[in-house]
């Protein structure tokens, strides 16, 4: 089995109020949509959500990452937790938005920390694997942000239309 640590945190700048770039943050299917990569979103038992992401193949092995969450919106901290719901998938994450008001919008910050699992693949490729999957990982996270920025500035960065 790997398992692979996979930690992430990136701010983008929004001319969106912090007020609307906390409900549309809180609002899992709506920022869900902006996630590249995702094959589905589900809702879980616990007031929570399954990610299911697309499979990725590494030469002769093809891999995905499912995980259960649960949110945790403070409107008055401008924060929006979530932490894993547990036996759900392969994988944990656990992490947070952070809303700052500034002068012309809001600085939003983006903070996870994604443990993956992968049975069936040997501990022997983690050298050859684990560079790919960290920037896999910050490909997604860059493009995920990239397409919640268009959607802020009055475009669309949705991917996902549920």
């Amino acid at each position: 089995m790997l398992e692979l640590s996979l930690p992430a945190c990136e701010e983008i700048e929004v001319s969106a109020a912090p007020a609307e770039a906390f409900a549309l943050l809180s609002d899992v299917r709506d920022s869900a949509a902006h996630f590249p990569q995702l094959e589905a979103l589900e809702p879980a038992p616990g007031e929570g959500w399954t990610w299911r992401l697309d499979k990725i193949g590494l030469g002769p092995v093809s891999i995905q990452t499912v995980y259960g969450l649960r949110y945790r919106p403070d409107a008055a901290a401008g924060r929006i937790s979530w932490e894993p719901l547990e036996g759900i998938g392969n994988a944990r994450a656990r992490g947070s938005w952070t809303i700052l008001p500034r002068e012309q919008g809001a600085l939003l910050r983006f903070e996870s920390c994604l443990e993956v699992a992968f049975r069936g693949v040997p501990s022997l490729l983690r050298r050859a694997v684990e560079p790919l999957a960290v920037q896999e990982n910050e490909r997604v996270i860059r493009a995920y942000l990239a397409n919640l920025a268009r959607t802020f500035a009055g475009q669309e960065g949705r991917v996902h239309f549920w």
